[in-house]
């Protein structure tokens, strides 16, 4: 097992493709593959699932990869230790898919770039936030709580003695770009039978861990197509030229300051007994720094 097997893992879960991922490590195809094979024969799981269009992470990959990802920040951060960044100008963040967090990161870096400032930013889907946070290679997380999950994620943060901050409380919305004729709805608000006729996505995560997907509570819209993709933007290119639907929970207030993504429209889904909260966590043991406190300022103000 070595380092550099790890940021092969790491990369190529980046590009989703071993080929493409062989490309930006300036080595054979064959090389990568045998060396990721060989990790996967000591560890005695596969990390990836490979097919014709690429790969995507077992649901082994998909708890290793955080362990990795730490590893590699802490060797990151000694091979630092000797740079001339303040540790108070030192932040970084765990994201799960929110557009307006990039907007927050570009203020930080506008206000600290003078003096010298690293923030890291991660981005991944579902609970990656927690671990990421549990871990220690991100001082905060933004997390997003349905309420069908609740209980079982306030327990998980108790038991890895983690803060949760409630930003706002959101009510499920349904995305669709201009290809879907409910875009051009005129009370914004569409009910599930609307959205029987067409094809739902969702995140690939989701398909390994079904008990985590909004969409396994209404049986109803279950359709011979799916659509199963990894990437936040990828879904809404994809929202803006087809018309597949997504089901999530917005944080209206906040894209009130800040722009959605292009060529699609939030529609309010007409179900009240499901909601999601919005979060920022925190370990109990991690002390903010500087540029952590005004992170979180610059948060508040968007909601």
């Amino acid at each position: 097992m070595k380092i550099l097997q790890f940021e092969q893992i790491i990369a190529i879960n980046d590009v989703g493709s071993i080929n493409l991922a062989a490309e930006r490590l300036f080595m054979s195809q064959s090389q990568l593959s045998s060396s990721v094979r060989a990790l996967e024969q000591e560890l005695g799981a596969d990390i990836f699932i490979r097919s014709n269009k690429g790969v995507t992470l077992t649901p082994f990959g998909e708890e290793f990869l955080p362990y990795i990802s730490s590893i590699l920040l802490q060797i990151q951060q000694i091979k630092q230790l000797g740079q001339n960044v303040p540790h108070n100008a030192r932040l970084s963040i765990a994201n799960s898919g929110f557009r307006f967090i990039s907007e927050i990161i570009a203020s930080m870096y506008a206000r600290y770039a003078n003096s010298g400032v690293s923030i890291e930013a991660y981005d991944y889907p579902g609970l990656k936030a927690v671990d990421m946070v549990a871990g220690q290679i991100a001082d905060i997380g933004i997390l997003r709580i349905w309420s069908h999950q609740k209980n079982f994620i306030r327990k998980q943060l108790k038991s890895k003695e983690i803060d949760f901050f409630l930003l706002d409380t959101m009510p499920l919305t349904v995305i669709v770009g201009p290809n879907n004729p409910l875009y051009h709805s005129e009370t914004g608000v569409v009910s599930l039978e609307q959205l029987i006729p067409y094809t739902p996505i969702q995140l690939s995560y989701m398909k390994y861990n079904p008990i985590s997907s909004i969409y396994k509570q209404f049986p109803q819209l279950d359709s011979r197509n799916q659509l199963f993709i990894s990437s936040r933007n990828m879904i809404y290119e994809i929202i803006a030229r087809t018309d597949a639907y997504y089901i999530t929970a917005t944080p209206m207030r906040a894209y009130q300051k800040t722009p959605y993504y292009p060529n699609t429209r939030i529609l309010s889904l007409a179900v009240t007994e499901y909601s999601a909260q919005l979060g920022w966590i925190k370990s109990k043991s991690t002390i903010l720094s500087d540029i952590g406190h005004d992170f979180i300022q610059l948060l508040n103000e968007y909601f």
